[in-house]
């Protein structure tokens, strides 16, 4: 494997940006499947690559795995704030594709965060479902506000201010799930969605409502997927989760 580091500016941003990128050393002679992972509140890319196995785990596999920065920006176009949504659904996908030989097919792009990112993974995947195959949401849900409302003056509240200015949190993190269920009503394509919380895990109750409203949409045409192994908020659990992941990949490659 080769790991490379990198940074160009972000029309999106307006500014400079880094991203890692796992790459196979062999030139498959064409594109690469991609796995891009997010992160989570708090954290930035270096995380799957310090706390995680992740080159181990990708070793053998034909798959590149590319990891941008988020920082706190809700996986949204921000209301006080970069247009995160713009720059990671759009522009980053865009950008990586002149940088290194990656697949154009969908069926071999595929998705996934922990916590933040894995709310950030359900909203790109879901108002980009023409982009990805599979998507992962680790030790999240649609929302990570319903159980976890922040108290007034925290750093988690402004986080939300910053991210969705005046606008009614719940409600705008609610169209996430509107849309899953207009694109099964409308026959569309969608991705295939794997979902993991730990038992352990006090964000699980968002987890278990996400879950129920999936399990509400006719037919499962996410082929949706619930697991709640062991496990807790932390790394020791994303590190142990990851495998299952890929393993879901493997069925593409």
């Amino acid at each position: 494997m080769a790991l490379f580091l990198g940074q160009f500016y972000s029309e999106a941003l307006r500014m400079e940006t880094s991203f890692a990128a796992i790459l196979p050393e062999k030139d498959p002679g064409r594109g690469f499947p991609v796995l891009t992972l997010l992160n989570g509140a708090g954290g930035d890319y270096s995380g799957w690559l310090r706390f995680t196995s992740l080159e181990r785990y990708v070793k053998n596999r034909r798959l590149a795995v590319l990891l941008p920065n988020a920082h706190l920006s809700m996986y949204e176009d921000m209301a006080h704030g970069g247009k995160y949504f713009t720059y990671l659904a759009d522009e980053f996908p865009r950008r990586v594709a002149g940088f290194f030989p990656l697949s154009g097919a969908r069926e071999e792009h595929f998705l996934a965060g922990l916590s933040m990112g894995g709310m950030g993974a359900l909203k790109i995947g879901m108002r980009r479902p023409e982009q990805y195959a599979l998507i992962g949401c680790f030790s999240a849900g649609h929302s990570n506000y319903l159980f976890r409302k922040p108290a007034p003056g925290t750093p988690r509240e402004r986080r939300y201010f910053l991210a969705y200015g005046d606008a009614d949190v719940e409600e705008k993190e609610a169209e996430t799930m509107r849309i899953a269920r207009n694109l099964a009503r409308e026959g569309a394509i969608v991705p295939r969605v794997f979902h993991a919380c730990g038992a352990q895990d006090p964000i699980r109750k968002n987890a278990h409502v996400t879950r129920d409203l999936f399990a509400q949409i006719p037919g499962n045409p996410f082929q949706y997927e619930y697991l709640e192994p062991e496990g807790r908020h932390n790394w020791d659990f994303w590190d142990a989760i990851l495998p299952e992941f890929l393993r879901r990949i493997d069925t593409y490659l």
